[in-house]
């Protein structure tokens, strides 16, 4: 088992990989000490060539140091709660004075787009898989696996609370999954800011998901597979 990160760091138009086998877990201390620090840091780890990419499920936080355009943009796996995020941005404010600092939603393809690379490169089979997780009701005392879903019919909206790792698997069923939803999970509120959700209006034909942590599977790159015919 592994916890990997990737770092990439752009300086006079050349960028350079760099990868850490037990990365992840540290990931969002080890980058709030500013961009020389950090880049310091990330000379310090292993060299990956240009193609050395691994796939989106595999790495579980990423993030690109763009010296030539002042940009920090990256994600992680390991930060357990909104707030804990909202933290770490307002920390990074202070640190990263001058840079434009963003979330990389779309995890890993996100990062590889930056420096030209192909979306598809790093995309994993969520991409094209169907949905098969069960739709079992959420566990409130674990918010990042806990994935609202809301449907909004001709006479009403309602709401459910399910548990899940990422959005890819409750768009992974297609608009099915308004026939797979249980009454147990119905929920009105949330006692905690779940992971991500899912909102299907059925009479408009339109899907929208809403993320704190990343999609997979390409779902923020294009339209998610067996969603054929919705906006």
């Amino acid at each position: 088992m592994a916890e990997r990160a990737r770092y990439v760091v752009v300086r006079d138009g050349v960028w350079q990989q760099y990868y850490w086998r037990w990365g992840a877990p540290s990931f969002g201390l080890d980058i709030l000490e500013g961009p020389d620090a950090f880049s310091r840091f990330v000379a310090g780890r292993q060299e990956a060539g240009p193609g050395g990419w691994m796939d989106d499920v595999q790495c579980e936080a990423a993030a690109v140091v763009d010296h030539d355009a002042r940009v920090l943009l990256l994600f992680t796996w390991h930060l357990e709660s909104w707030d804990e995020r909202s933290v770490m941005f307002e920390v990074l404010a202070r640190t990263w004075p001058g840079w434009r600092v963003r979330w990389a939603y779309d995890g890993l393809e996100d990062i590889v787009a930056h420096v030209g690379v192909q979306r598809e490169l790093v995309r994993s089979e969520l991409a094209t898989r169907g949905g098969h997780v069960p739709f079992d009701p959420a566990d409130f005392d674990e918010p990042d696996f806990t994935l609202a879903v809301t449907v909004a019919y001709r006479d009403g909206t309602q709401g459910h609370l399910v548990a899940g790792e990422n959005v890819a698997d409750v768009l992974g069923h297609g608009p099915e999954v308004v026939r797979q939803l249980l009454p147990g999970t119905r929920a009105r509120t949330a006692p905690r800011i779940p992971y991500g959700g899912v909102h299907i209006d059925v009479p408009a034909g339109e899907v929208s998901a809403w993320t704190h942590g990343n999609f997979l599977g390409g779902a923020a790159a294009g339209r998610p597979p067996g969603w054929d015919g919705w906006q």
